[in-house]
């Protein structure tokens, strides 16, 4: 069974997935269970939980400096799998969003992951 560890609750993925058949809008089960996938090495099931939760904050203003974290885990996963301009594309766009609310030392932080990445695959990305 898989676990994560969510404040003092060990939530198991079993459950996360309970609670999106009950509310398939439920933004944080989405997020939670693409940690526990993303934990467990299942690289495409998190892709695919990120890409919901992101959806979902997307069409709700108050939410979408959340959706930042979402697009940051997401292209991680990208950048696991070797799928290096799709993890740009998603590090770029969690910047943006992080910047835009004003959230700078987050900002930086993914800036650096960009650099890293260009930096490190700047011949792959010229194909």
């Amino acid at each position: 069974m898989n676990l994560l560890i969510n404040g003092h609750y060990y939530i198991s993925s079993l459950e996360l997935s309970w609670k999106i058949v009950r509310n398939p809008n439920d933004i944080m089960a989405f997020y939670n269970r693409g940690t526990v996938r993303s934990q467990y090495g299942y690289h495409r099931g998190a892709i695919s939980d990120f890409t919901q939760a992101i959806k979902v904050r997307s069409r709700k203003p108050s939410t979408l400096v959340r959706a930042a974290s979402a697009y940051f885990q997401r292209g991680q996963e990208y950048e696991l799998m070797g799928e290096t301009k799709r993890a740009i594309l998603d590090y770029q766009t969690a910047a943006a969003i992080y910047k835009k609310y004003g959230e700078i030392s987050t900002y930086e932080q993914v800036n650096y992951e960009i650099i890293r990445l260009l930096e490190d695959n700047k011949f792959d990305l010229m194909q």
